[in-house]
């Protein structure tokens, strides 16, 4: 019989490092859709309350814990760059630097790469960086 042996202790911190990222992901793709959206101000306030609020808040603690993870896993080049565009992010989202055009084009970017950079570790790269013995 065949058995293959995967070392889980490893990796486990690594997928963390890149959940660390979902929520702010998240709350740019949620923050995204609501202003293409056309809603009444009960269901706005749904959203903000119900939704973002939480993310908010689960991104305080995610951000830096995803922040000194890439730090930890330096060598996962697409795991710094998310970092860095976080941090670019969120310096976007708390200056409001910029027009209201630049402003939503980054809610846009930042959301589809977000999503981009981390199902590409779930679904391929990771399999390359820890391989089935």
């Amino acid at each position: 019989m065949n058995v293959q042996i995967v070392d889980h202790s490893k990796s486990t911190s690594h997928h963390f490092a890149y959940l660390c990222f979902v929520p702010p992901v998240l709350i740019s793709i949620v923050s995204g859709l609501s202003k293409i959206i056309t809603m009444d101000t009960g269901t706005a306030g749904g959203i903000g309350f119900l939704i973002l609020i939480p993310l908010a808040l689960l991104a305080l603690i995610s951000i830096p814990a995803g922040i000194i993870l890439s730090m930890k896993y330096r060598k996962d080049y697409v795991l710094l760059f998310l970092a860095f565009i976080t941090i670019l992010y969120v310096v976007e989202i708390m200056t409001e630097a910029g027009t209201a055009q630049f402003y939503n084009l980054t809610l846009s970017l930042y959301g589809i790469s977000g999503i981009m950079f981390v199902a590409s570790w779930f679904l391929f790269r990771r399999k390359r960086y820890y391989p089935v013995h």
